[in-house]
């Protein structure tokens, strides 16, 4: 194996006004690391090879921003600083003129296929599946899904199923139908850090959030699929398709899934991990230090962390999957916290 390498490019500009109230930082870069370490198979049917190889070049490039505004007006003091990031990130090439590779070192959903792929022109380790185009509202509707020649796509499809696109157009619902379905990499994130202090008032307000990046909701496998053996179903089950129930994007309960509803890396699982969070929200009072004679200094607090997240994804948590790939295999969220306390200086 080689180090990897990286050739990059930055330049930046910081400006401040009106006595340095505003304070505006941005940067640009642009980088290219070659000779990236991938998890190659290079097993045959009678042995196991498995190996880390130098296979491949990765560009990233994007602009990082931070904007600051303070103020003093009397005993009122505020300050914000809003910052954001915008991230472009592909696999430029992959040795022997490849297109792509398997990550043979991610995260694997029980019985699925990899949900990533390491594919030139697409980010590094994005979801790879089928497209699906809805459920069949009817039997008939399933039936008369057919190719050019009358040949039904999905031959074991009944109402509630999947929909599958023939998406190269070639008559027939296999590998070669796989798209890429998103990014486990947000294009943009962003935070908010405002503090307000009046006499012996404080008050600190933190958000931060991410968008264009999208989760693998593995908990779908096993939570929705009524053919998994040996798990609960989760509650969102009972909106499940059914014929009085067909406003809907969950396939029908089945025990046995013919269609392979389940069994397929799909557009079902991924879904868009954009989120607003409140990280921190704080109240503080401090006494005057005078009526104290000066030998001590009381702080009064009560905070509170994760208080809320915006978000549309359906797991419990979007943010679990920017620590592993855009896979979210049913870890904890985080949790929600509220503190109270003194804080005393002597």
């Amino acid at each position: 194996l080689r180090p990897v390498k990286t050739a990059s490019e930055e330049i930046g500009l910081e400006m401040q006004f009106l006595d340095r109230r505003i304070g505006f930082e941005v940067a640009v870069y642009k980088s290219l690391s070659s000779d990236q370490i991938f998890d190659v198979d290079y097993s045959t049917a009678v042995e196991a090879n498995k190996r880390f190889i130098n296979a491949g070049s990765v560009e990233n490039k994007g602009i990082e921003a931070s904007l600051t505004y303070q103020k003093t007006r009397g005993e009122f003091k505020f300050d914000i600083t809003a910052n954001a990031a915008f991230l472009s990130n592909k696999i430029v090439s992959i040795k022997d003129d490849l297109t792509s590779l398997e990550p043979l070192n991610l995260s694997r959903v029980r019985s699925l296929p990899l949900a990533n792929i390491y594919q030139v022109g697409s980010p590094v380790g994005a979801f790879y599946g089928y497209a699906t185009d809805g459920l069949f509202q009817s039997n008939a509707e399933a039936k008369a899904y057919v190719n050019s020649n009358n040949v039904a796509y999905q031959p074991n499809a009944v109402a509630g199923d999947m929909k599958f696109k023939d998406v190269n157009g070639d008559g027939v619902i296999n590998n070669s139908d796989r798209v890429v379905l998103g990014s486990p990499f947000p294009k943009t994130t962003f935070s908010l850090n405002t503090n307000f202090r009046y006499k012996g008032f404080d008050m600190n307000i933190f958000l931060s959030g991410a968008a264009g990046n999208s989760v693998f909701n593995a908990v779908k496998h096993t939570g929705l699929n009524g053919s998994f053996p040996g798990y609960n179903l989760l509650a969102e089950s009972k909106n499940a398709w059914s014929p009085t129930n067909t406003n809907t994007n969950i396939p029908v309960l089945s025990s046995t899934d013919n269609n392979n509803n389940f069994g397929r890396i799909s557009d079902f699982y991924v879904e868009d991990a954009s989120f607003l969070r409140l990280r921190n929200l704080s109240i503080g009072y401090t006494i005057k230090e005078n009526w104290l004679n000066g030998k001590a200094k009381l702080r009064f607090f009560v905070s509170g962390q994760n208080l809320f997240t915006i978000t549309n994804y359906s797991g419990m948590d979007p943010e679990v999957g920017l620590r592993n790939f855009g896979m979210d295999l049913g870890k904890y969220p985080l949790s929600r916290i509220y503190m109270t306390g003194l804080n005393a200086t002597f």
